[in-house]
């Protein structure tokens, strides 16, 4: 004779066999209760109190210069060296008699296997701190021993930008006084506060 525990378990294979419950298609959602909802139909109140500068102006102003010259090693249509200088100077709120800071670079570069795109000729650059006077602070500088790819055409050097892929202008060109010379400048002027600077 079948015990308890035998009939539970035979109604529990019933029930695991039994078809399942016929779909009735999509369960839709009851409709959506607003009693509690309230549009605010206000204005947002301003504040005619404060009588303050809305633009501010910075405090200090730090100009920014590169200024810089290749020479240009090897066949003149297609060079396989350069070296240079390139001085980067800061000046505070227009000071130019006495520099926040400069520094000195030497630099010295060997042709790369490929040029970017459009550019005459591209170089890996190796920028060496040959001397400095106080603490620059400008962004994206090079660093002492630095190396960088750096490519020409007529009128701009070309940095691939922390060797990613993307080209973006660096400096000016302009001719120099011989047919293998590049003379390269950039500046621009950005505002800082003192303690920046200190």
């Amino acid at each position: 004779m079948p015990t308890a525990r035998t009939r539970i378990l035979g109604l529990a294979v019933l029930a695991a066999c039994a078809p399942a419950a016929e779909d009735t298609g999509p369960v839709t959602l009851p409709p959506e209760d607003t009693s509690v909802f309230r549009e605010d139909t206000g204005t947002f109140p301003f504040d005619t109190s404060d009588t303050g500068v809305t633009d501010e102006v910075p405090a200090h102003l730090l100009t920014i210069r590169h200024d810089g010259a290749w020479l240009l090693g090897g066949d003149r249509g297609d060079p396989t060296s350069v070296t240079g200088t390139l001085v980067v100077t800061e000046v505070l709120d227009g000071a130019d008699e006495t520099p926040a800071c400069t520094e000195t670079f030497a630099l010295v570069g060997e042709r790369t296997d490929a040029d970017c795109t459009g550019c005459t000729a591209t170089f890996r650059v190796l920028h060496t701190l040959v001397a400095g006077a106080g603490t620059c602070r400008s962004p994206e500088r090079p660093a002492d021993t630095e190396e960088r790819t750096l490519g020409y055409d007529a009128g701009t050097v070309w940095w691939d930008w922390y060797d990613t892929g993307v080209w973006v202008p660096l400096w000016e060109v302009e001719p120099g006084d011989t047919s293998d010379e590049i003379v390269f400048a950039w500046e621009t002027t950005m505002g800082v506060t003192v303690e920046d600077m200190e």
